[in-house]
């Protein structure tokens, strides 16, 4: 159902999705699709090696004739796009989710120190084992989410302040961080620099198999989000507010926090720890568009992926041939963030 007036126009597709769309808001998304776009597309052109835009068009057409320009595109660049997109939506809404059972703009799986614990355990996997598969990995990737988040809740259940659940997933960060480095050293030259790149997060190794696993990943999140958002609005203003409205808050609290693991736990297996995507991108649509609900985590998303596509995009463009992490460009700009949204938090 599609409502307009002068305050804003309502999207209903069921009756068990909550997605109302202000006329700003729905402008925003618009404006953010055709970045993506364009981003997508330009991606496709920039790199090391040169290709033309006919090249490019060729793959946007699907036209499946083969040239060496093409094939690189195919096999090479493709793959990261598609995965830089998934990765960074899928970051940027567990960052979303995180923030909103944590009542605090600082939360975000790398602050929590989930990041560190997926990595913790697929750093283990790769000790321990001297063939690891994709299923093994994100298995892996999942099981060190969820210790991590029960050691998190263990330590705060009986203080849920948002600060203090902050504060304690970054010790238990800096703690599984150390084991990682402690491991790190018992590896071989080859392993270590692929355990290095693996946890700068790196997009070099993802196949067009792999990235189009976390992009049907990424549809089916999405999916659960859309269904669930009618219960994850209210959450927005509290538990006592949620419950107000008959929403059995302690329970949707605990499924937005297994969703938002489930968000990140495939990307962090597949391309590494790729930390502060869910504290920026949320950060910046609150400010573009406000505490929406639903529309906040779909602005989220798209904003996660631009901010991912182009760490990438740069990262291979800037130094070329030498290829820049992604996760390093978005570390940067991330720490620099995190001091700067403390101090805005502060003063607010």
């Amino acid at each position: 159902m599609n409502i307009f007036d002068n305050q804003n126009m309502i999207i209903s597709p069921s009756k068990g999705i909550s997605l109302p769309l202000y006329k700003r808001t729905f402008l925003v998304l618009c404006a953010l699709v055709v970045v993506l776009s364009v981003s997508f597309i330009c991606s496709l052109k920039l790199g090391s090696v040169s290709v033309s835009w006919a090249d490019v068009y060729a793959v946007i057409g699907f036209d499946m004739a083969l040239n060496d320009a093409t094939s690189t595109i195919y096999e090479l660049r493709l793959p990261r796009i598609m995965g830089a997109i998934s990765a960074g939506a899928l970051m940027a809404l567990s960052g979303y989710l995180l923030q909103t059972a944590a009542r605090n703009a600082l939360a975000d799986p790398g602050v929590l120190g989930l990041s560190d614990g997926a990595a913790l355990s697929v750093i283990v996997l790769y000790v321990v084992s001297l063939q690891v598969s994709l299923t093994m990995s994100i298995i892996a990737s999942f099981f060190g989410v969820f210790v991590t988040a029960l050691v998190v809740l263990w330590f705060v259940h009986k203080n849920l302040n948002g600060t203090f659940i902050v504060l304690v997933g970054i010790a238990v960060g800096a703690v599984l961080s150390a084991f990682s480095d402690m491991l790190l050293s018992s590896v071989t030259i080859e392993d270590m620099a692929f355990l290095m790149a693996f946890l700068s997060g790196s997009f070099l190794s993802l196949d067009l198999a792999s990235a189009s696993f976390l992009s049907i990943w990424m549809a089916l999140i999405i999916s659960v989000f859309l269904l669930l958002s009618r219960y994850i609005n209210p959450l927005n203003f509290g538990y006592q507010h949620a419950m107000s409205l008959g929403v059995d808050a302690k329970k949707y609290y605990i499924f937005i926090i297994i969703l938002a693991v489930f968000a990140m736990a495939p990307v962090i297996a597949l391309v590494g720890s790729i930390g502060f995507i869910g504290l920026i991108a949320t950060f910046l649509a609150k400010n573009i568009i406000g505490y929406r609900g639903t529309e906040l985590g779909i602005v989220s998303m798209l904003l996660g992926a631009i901010m991912t596509l182009w760490a990438d995009t740069l990262g291979r463009t800037l130094f070329a041939p030498i290829m820049i992490n992604a996760g390093v460009f978005i570390a940067l700009i991330g720490a620099l963030f995190f001091i700067i949204m403390t101090r805005y938090i502060v003063r607010q």
